[in-house]
């Protein structure tokens, strides 16, 4: 089993409740550690270990890792559900997404266990195994409730990736990928640790920002660990099918068609869940990963997707007192934690994308028309603005 030498854990237990307390992330420190070694670069077939593997993201990826030649085999932690196969449920969310690799494809195995779990729920020879055959770990999972607090998602979701980091420093050494998000760089304005748990300042937020220290910390020590910072991820260039009226994002645009109102500036920035996926395969099998990395579509103006919702264009405090009165009262949850500053900060610059993935782009108006085809989100159309339904 692992060397108590190659744990990685924090030099101090509370460390990342203090850096809440103080918003102060250099405290997130790890204690010393024996580094492991670097993942070899020789080009040779990788193993993939993926969390959130039957997720949107997670999905993708898989699809463009089995389009390569040197991925040797994908390993999914995915559980059989209600009479289902691990494999039919991968099939079915890849289904629903408009993808179409096999999931019979003899690369990709099923890990019917949890990462949550110690070992990863594994047997002690299997999880052996595992440490000294992966290559990569993508870790995609998250839980996306946007109403707990940081102590809902504090076990499972930010000290379970110190046992990530063991895992890659034990046996074959490891890069490791690490999903986070744009609204991250909400506390790095201390005072955003002050706001209530909701929405954009919820735990969820929170415990992106303290994984993103806690990686830049592993960097730091000589684990090649990588953080993407997308905004919301929409649907793929081809088919902009996502997980529709279920993401805010989109709630967020159904509401604004309501009341026929958008505030004047920048507005949300999005990136495709393809070319996120893109993003990500090719730092990983670069030799050389980028250890941060901000992949999404420049910034836009409201004044530029204004028409395609069929919006007026007004100062931000009259857009709020439209919203007050005019947003769905089970949407109003939304506003109590808007404000532009926020939107500002969490809109941040592309870093880190290769040239040619940036000169593929699509427009934003592009990516919101192409996503407002989706049936559910059509269906809201409908009801919220009928004589835009066949417009968008």
């Amino acid at each position: 089993m692992t060397d108590r030498s190659a744990q990685v854990r924090f030099l101090n237990p509370d460390c990342d409740l203090a850096a809440l307390a103080t918003g102060n992330p250099s405290l997130i420190q790890l204690a010393p550690f024996k580094l492991n070694g670097t993942p070899q670069a020789d080009g040779s077939p990788k193993n993939i270990l993926i969390t959130g593997a039957n997720g949107f993201l997670g999905t993708h990826v898989i699809q463009q890792l089995l389009a390569r030649d040197d991925v040797q085999g994908i390993y999914c932690f995915i559980r059989d559900k209600k009479g289902k196969p691990a494999e039919q449920r991968l099939q079915d969310s890849m289904a629903d997404y408009g993808l179409s690799a096999a999931c019979t494809d003899p690369r990709v195995h099923y890990l019917p266990t949890s990462f949550t779990d110690l070992n990863f729920g594994l047997s002690k020879d299997y999880y052996q195994g595992l440490c000294d055959r992966i290559d990569m770990v993508f870790h995609f999972a998250s839980d996306t409730d946007y109403q707990l607090g940081y102590g809902d998602f504090r076990y499972n979701f930010a000290l379970k990736n110190l046992e990530i980091l063991t895992f890659c420093n034990t046996g074959r050494p490891k890069s490791v990928h690490y999903v986070c998000s744009t609204i991250a760089a909400l506390f790095d304005v201390p005072s955003a640790l002050d706001r209530r748990d909701i929405w954009w300042h919820s735990g969820y937020s929170k415990t992106k920002w303290i994984n993103s220290y806690i990686y830049r910390e592993a960097a730091r020590h000589g684990i090649q660990a990588s953080v993407y910072k997308p905004p919301y991820i929409v649907g793929s260039t081809e088919l902009g099918i996502d997980p529709g009226y279920h993401y805010s994002y989109w709630r967020m645009i159904i509401e604004l068609m309501r009341i026929r109102t958008v505030w004047e500036g920048e507005f949300f920035q999005v990136i495709p869940v393809d070319i996120l996926s893109r993003v990500i395969i090719a730092n990983a099998f670069s030799g050389e990963p980028k250890s941060e990395m901000v992949p999404t579509l420049p910034t836009i103006c409201t004044d530029e997707i204004a028409d395609i919702l069929g919006c007026e264009v007004v100062g931000f405090d009259r857009f709020m007192n439209r919203a007050e009165q005019g947003f769905r009262k089970t949407e109003r949850i939304m506003l109590e934690d808007l404000d532009y500053e926020s939107i500002l900060n969490t809109n941040l610059m592309p870093m880190g994308v290769d040239d040619a993935i940036m000169a593929a782009m699509p427009s934003y108006a592009d990516v919101l028309q192409r996503g407002l085809q989706q049936p559910d989100i059509q269906r809201w159309v409908r009801k919220v603005r009928p004589e835009r339904a066949l417009m968008v």
